[in-house]
C-alpha cells in the first residue's frame, strides 16, 4: 500500500468515525426529544380533547416523567442505563425501590385515561431502548450482534430474556425521569 493510499485511508475512516461519533449523536439525541416531545403533545391532546382536569395526579405523573426524560437526555448512554438497572436491582433487592410515577398512573380510574397513559409510558420507555442500543454506534454493534446470534435457537431466548430486562429497567429508568421531571428541582440538584 502505498503512502498516498494510506494517507487517503486514514482521512476516510476519520471523518467517517468523525461523523458517526460527533455529528450523529447530536442528530440522534435531536430526534430522541423530539420523540418524546412529540409523546408529552400526544398526551396533552388528548386530554384537551376530551375534557380532562389537568391536575389529575396521573396526567402530572406522566408529564413529570417525560420532562424529566428529556432532561436526561444530555447524559443517556448504554453505561448508564446499565448502571441505573444495577443500581435499580440492588434497591429492590432491599426492598427501596421506588414507583410513583407507576402508582400514580396504575390507581387512575378513567379506563380511557389510564389506557392512554400506559401507552404513553410504554411508548417512551421503547423509545428510550431504541435510542439507546439500536441506534448510533452501540446499535450497529449490538444489531449485529443479535442477529448473528439470532440464527441459534437458544440464543434467540437468550436475547428475548435480555430484551424483557432492559424493558423493567426502562421502566425504573422513567421512575428516575419522573423525580428529574420536578418542577421545584433546582438546576444544581440535576
Amino acid at each position: 500500500m502505498s503512502v498516498f493510499a494510506f494517507t487517503n485511508l486514514v482521512i476516510s475512516v476519520s471523518v467517517i468515525l468523525y461523523i458517526l461519533l460527533v455529528r450523529m449523536k447530536d442528530l440522534r439525541r435531536d430526534n430522541f426529544r423530539s420523540d418524546i416531545r412529540r409523546l408529552r403533545d400526544e398526551l396533552f391532546d388528548f386530554m384537551w380533547q376530551e375534557r380532562y382536569d389537568f391536575d389529575r395526579q396521573s396526567y402530572v405523573a406522566t408529564r413529570r416523567t417525560l420532562n424529566g426524560m428529556l432532561r436526561m437526555s444530555n447524559n443517556m448512554c448504554v453505561h448508564w442505563f446499565l448502571i441505573a438497572g444495577w443500581f435499580f436491582a440492588l434497591r429492590v433487592k432491599h426492598g427501596y425501590a421506588s414507583t410513583e410515577s407507576l402508582d400514580q398512573t396504575s390507581q387512575e380510574q378513567d379506563v380511557r385515561l389510564r389506557g392512554k397513559l400506559d401507552s404513553i409510558r410504554s411508548r417512551a420507555v421503547v423509545r428510550l431502548l431504541r435510542f439507546l442500543f439500536r441506534e448510533g454506534v452501540t446499535g450497529l454493534l449490538l444489531t449485529s450482534l443479535f442477529r448473528g446470534l439470532g440464527a441459534l435457537s437458544w440464543l434467540a431466548q437468550v436475547q428475548s430474556r435480555v430484551r424483557g430486562r432492559l424493558k423493567v429497567t426502562g421502566e425504573s429508568v422513567l421512575d428516575q425521569a419522573y423525580k428529574l421531571g420536578s418542577p421545584d428541582i433546582s438546576p444544581e440538584r440535576r
